[in-house]
C-alpha cells in the first residue's frame, strides 16, 4: 500500500517488561530534564513521562503497550534502505514528535508532514491507530488501540520470552 520505492522499517515491537522498566527510567531522566521538570511534584512527572514511554506496571489487563505485542515504531525508508526524513529522531522527546505536529504548525515542511501523512495513512487503513505524542508508535490490539476504537482489547500483557512460546 505504500507508494512505489518506499518501505517500512520496524524499530521496536514487542518488548519484556524488564526492558519497559529499564526504558522507563532511562528515558523518564531524559524527558523530565528536557522538559526542566526534575523538580515537578511526582504526578506531573508521570504525565510527562506518560506520553513516550509506558509505566511499567505488572498488570496483565492495563500492560505497557509494547508488552502486548501489539505495539510496533516504525517509519519510511527508500529502496536503498535509507531512513526518510520525518522531522525528528525516533525516540525523540520534543513536541515536534506528535504525530500531528506537522499538521497544525506552518513551518514550511510539507514534504515532512507529506510522509507522515503516508506512514499514517498506510498504517490506519489496515487497522492500526496512531499514538498522538509519536509519529513512529503504532498499536494494533492492545489496551491504546481499544480505547481509540471503543471495543476490548484482544492482548494482555506478555512480560516474559518464556511466555510467548
Amino acid at each position: 500500500m505504500l507508494p512505489e520505492g518506499l518501505f517500512l522499517r520496524v524499530w521496536d515491537a514487542w518488548r519484556p517488561f524488564a526492558l519497559q522498566e529499564e526504558l522507563y527510567h532511562v528515558y523518564g531522566a531524559q524527558i523530565l530534564e528536557s522538559q526542566g521538570l526534575t523538580n515537578a511534584s511526582f504526578e506531573e512527572k508521570q504525565q510527562a513521562i506518560s506520553q513516550f514511554v509506558s509505566l511499567p506496571r505488572p498488570e496483565r489487563d492495563c500492560p505497557p503497550l509494547h508488552t502486548t505485542g501489539g505495539a510496533v515504531d516504525v517509519t519510511l525508508i527508500d529502496a536503498l534502505g535509507n531512513e526518510l526524513d520525518m522531522g525528528t529522531a525516533f525516540d525523540s522527546f520534543s513536541e515536534k514528535s506528535a504525530s500531528y505536529f506537522y499538521e497544525h504548525e506552518q513551518t514550511g515542511e510539507e514534504e515532512i508532514r507529506n510522509r507522515r501523512r503516508i506512514l499514517r495513512n498506510v498504517m490506519c487503513s489496515v487497522g492500526f491507530t496512531c499514538l498522538d505524542s509519536e509519529w513512529w508508535h503504532y498499536d494494533y490490539g492492545n489496551r491504546e488501540w481499544a480505547r481509540q476504537r471503543k471495543v476490548p482489547a484482544i492482548y494482555r500483557g506478555a512480560f516474559t520470552v518464556e511466555e510467548l512460546q
